[in-house]
């Protein structure tokens, strides 16, 4: 890029060196759009999950086939590394913090993003402890309800960190949440540079049971999503599930205010006529407990729905795990999903 000295001089009163992202485009100043954002969020979270328990085949699962690093390694020279590397299925901690996301401007239309935040990696063998740089292809950016799940996932997984119960407390303890039922309702989607937050609390708890809302909302108090959810304490080890220690529930608390004026919906069993559609689980979509994870239900349910169908209140019921490698048979009627496993026995259903 040339620039006259005048124009260099003003340039210089502006931007700090070091400091500034200066981004140069024909085209304009691409915009950010809210819904981006939190498919970028939910995926930088997702991807360091698999990092963290050194999921590889769900790790690469983030790189584009044309993916290149910094110092011009192909992803299929960073995937052999990276296998060599996830092989010591070293114990982690991997923090990320103080982000920052813009618009970059492509010469072939794809909706890319420049995000860049502080990394901090610990390790028995490597330690860093500094400024990661990524680029982000959004190849669409309408936010899908598996997304939304992500991203309700992981305030609810902040929650449990706040008060001494993350990922690595509870694995420690050979202990898991396991999601029972969602019910959510979209009032409105996010438009274009609105910006959002995210609200959860516990409601309560009886029996094994323990409930949890949330509300999405933007800057003039508008409620734009509300949810609530049934979730059950569960040992990894033994299988089953755990009543709640009295200093757990102290510690999580109880809001009586419902997000909903309706709960959960009873579902029965119940076959469902239509086309069938065969899924084979995949490490991808495992999770730390070691089973499908809950949002990658509904991610395989959007990939049979039709495109004219749009989402705006759903619910879904998790009858069964489900693990690696298993095949799941999906139904659908234009209301309701049935996936079952090879014996017939029902997995999940989803009702739209």
């Amino acid at each position: 890029v040339a620039m006259k000295n005048d124009l260099l001089i003003a340039f210089e009163d502006v931007v700090k060196n070091n400091k500034s992202i200066v981004i140069i485009s024909e085209k304009g100043y691409p915009q950010a759009l809210t819904s981006d954002i939190a498919v970028i969020f939910a995926g930088l979270f997702a991807w360091k999950e698999a990092w963290t328990i050194s999921d590889l085949d769900r790790y690469l699962s983030f790189y584009s086939s044309d993916f290149r690093r910094f110092d011009g390694m192909k992803l299929s020279e960073f995937s052999a590394m990276k296998k060599r590397v996830f092989s010591k299925n070293e114990s982690k901690i991997i923090e990320f913090k103080n982000f920052t996301i813009v618009p970059y401007p492509s010469t072939d239309s794809k909706n890319i993003y420049r995000v860049s935040f502080d990394e901090r990696y610990r390790a028995d063998t490597y330690n860093f402890n500094g400024q990661k740089v990524l680029y982000v292809a959004v190849e669409n950016n309408k936010m899908k309800i598996s997304r939304i799940i992500d991203m309700l996932q992981n305030i609810a997984t902040w929650h449990s960190k706040s008060i001494g119960y993350g990922t690595s407390e509870m694995m420690d303890l050979k202990q898991g949440w396991l999601v029972l039922a969602w019910k959510i309702k979209i009032l409105r989607y996010p438009v274009a540079d609105e910006n959002i937050e995210i609200r959860t609390w516990s409601k309560g708890f009886k029996g094994l049971h323990a409930f949890r809302d949330f509300e999405i909302l933007n800057d003039a108090g508008e409620t734009l999503l509300i949810a609530t959810s049934n979730w059950i304490l569960y040992d990894l080890v033994e299988k089953k599930p755990l009543r709640l220690p009295a200093e757990m529930m102290d510690k999580y608390g109880v809001i009586e205010r419902n997000a909903l004026d309706e709960g959960i919906s009873r579902v029965r069993d119940e076959d469902v006529s239509g086309e069938c559609y065969e899924i084979t689980t995949t490490k991808r979509d495992i999770d730390t407990n070691h089973h499908v994870n809950n949002a990658k239900y509904v991610e395989f349910f959007e990939e049979i729905l039709p495109e004219d169908i749009s989402i705006n209140e759903i619910e879904i019921h998790y009858k069964k795990q489900t693990v690696l490698g298993e095949k799941l048979y999906l139904f659908f009627d234009g209301k309701t999903c049935v996936m079952k496993d090879g014996n017939g026995d029902i997995h999940t259903i989803i009702k739209i």
